[in-house]
């Protein structure tokens, strides 16, 4: 028995192949790329350079780096996954109407130092 093929569905295998062509067209010819190196021209300089394999190599970075739209769908997936937060925030207000907000941990069971830091907010990526 024969199944028979979806309306438009040739089309869209199509679309789709060129679409990836493309993308690995320009992700080959204009992301990734041999690294630059602006430094001073002395023999110190040159010898350290010709010892260091990673700049003469092209650099190959992820897919999702390539894109700052593909960069944000990959963080916006990943904060999707987060679990629910274990902190309490408290926000102060400073003298000159500034906002400082501390999170305070309430899960007993990880280490004091777990989530210590020093700016940005509990699920900074540092």
């Amino acid at each position: 028995m024969r199944l028979a093929a979806a309306p438009g569905r040739p089309a869209r295998v199509a679309a789709a192949a060129a679409a990836l062509a493309v993308a690995a067209a320009y992700y080959e010819l204009c992301v990734r790329a041999k690294p630059s190196l602006r430094a001073g021209k002395t023999a110190l300089n040159d010898k350290i350079v010709a010892r260091l394999r990673t700049l003469h190599e092209p650099y190959t970075p992820p897919f999702w780096a390539a894109n700052a739209w593909l960069q944000l769908a990959v963080k916006l997936a990943r904060l999707r996954r987060l679990p629910p937060s274990p902190f309490t925030r408290t926000v102060l207000t400073m003298a000159d109407g500034g906002q400082t907000a501390l999170d305070w941990l309430e899960d007993a069971s990880l280490p004091p130092d777990a989530y210590a830091r020093a700016a940005g907010w509990s699920y900074s990526d540092y």
